[in-house]
């Protein structure tokens, strides 16, 4: 997701923040190996202190000035609010992520799986708790 960050290479290297251009990027891969849209992940899958992450992503976005690139930044924002503390190595979801289901293979078995992780009492506690880190985050900008 971040790979649009690469366009930004020269002016982040040209102000002397290849730390920022790192920890935004490995942040990036993580965000694309995880359903942070769906779910909550502890803040032991970051790849850096949360932070780090958060203080990288606004230095990226105030030394760009590509409009796409800050969209992106901006999402990565939102992702990082999805990752918190005291959930541990099980994500806390919401509900069955359906997009993921094949209905022709779909037993009670594997239907009853699907449902481990579903928390929605969790999940909506959650849900408001990076609401708010968000809007935070946003006003850093």
């Amino acid at each position: 997701m971040f790979g649009l960050f690469k366009s930004t290479r020269s002016k982040i290297k040209e102000s002397g923040n290849q730390d920022t251009e790192n920890v935004v990027n490995e942040f990036g891969q993580v965000m694309e190996n995880l359903d942070w849209l769906l779910a909550f992940h502890d803040v032991g899958k970051l790849p850096y202190p949360k932070e780090t992450i958060l203080n990288s992503i606004v230095s990226a976005y105030k030394l760009t000035v590509d409009e796409s690139m800050k969209g992106t930044l901006k999402a990565g924002l939102l992702a990082l609010s999805h990752f918190q503390e005291n959930i541990g190595d099980s994500p806390v979801r919401g509900a069955v992520d359906l997009t993921q289901i094949n209905i022709d293979e779909l037993s009670p078995e594997k239907y009853l799986a699907m449902n481990t992780g579903i928390d929605k009492e969790k999940y909506e506690h959650l849900s408001q708790q990076a609401d708010k880190e968000y809007q935070g985050y946003i006003e850093l900008l």
